[in-house]
C-alpha cells in the first residue's frame, strides 16, 4: 500500500510539475534533455514541445515599463544586475541556473515588467 502511495504521489509531482517560460505572453513548456545534462554544470539543458534543444543558464533579459526603478526588482527578487542596456532593458542574473525559470516567470507575471525571459542558449545545426 505504502508502495502504491509513493508511486501515484511521484506520478502527481511529475505531471502536475510544469516547466515553461514565457514567449510573447505564452507559455512554452520543456522537458530536461536528458542526453545534454551534465553535473555541476552553469547551463541546464531542455526541449520544448516542438524538440528545441534549449540551454539556461543563471542570466534573465528583462524589458520594464515606463517608470519603473530596476534597483527594487533587483532587490525583490535577489537578482544582480549584470548590463544595462537601455533605460528599460537589462539582463540580470540569479544566485543559481535552477532559479533562474522560476524567477524568470516571476518577473514576467509582474506588472512592473513588459517581459522577463531566461537568457537561452540554441543548438546551432552544422550545415
Amino acid at each position: 500500500m505504502k508502495k502504491n502511495i509513493l508511486l501515484l504521489s511521484l506520478l502527481c509531482t511529475t505531471v502536475f510539475s510544469e516547466t515553461f517560460f514565457y514567449n510573447n505572453g505564452k507559455k512554452v513548456f520543456l522537458t530536461p534533455h536528458e542526453n545534454l545534462i551534465r553535473e555541476n554544470s552553469s547551463t541546464k539543458y531542455f526541449k520544448t514541445r516542438n524538440n528545441k534543444k534549449i540551454g539556461i543558464t543563471d542570466q534573465i533579459v528583462v524589458k520594464l515599463k515606463k517608470d519603473t526603478n530596476i534597483n527594487e526588482l533587483l532587490k525583490k527578487y535577489d537578482l544582480k544586475l549584470i548590463k544595462k542596456y537601455s533605460k528599460t532593458l537589462f539582463l540580470v542574473s540569479t544566485k543559481n541556473v535552477l532559479d533562474a525559470l522560476e524567477t524568470a516567470n516571476s518577473l514576467h507575471e509582474d506588472n512592473a515588467t513588459k517581459y522577463a525571459q531566461p537568457n537561452f542558449t540554441i543548438e546551432v545545426i552544422k550545415r
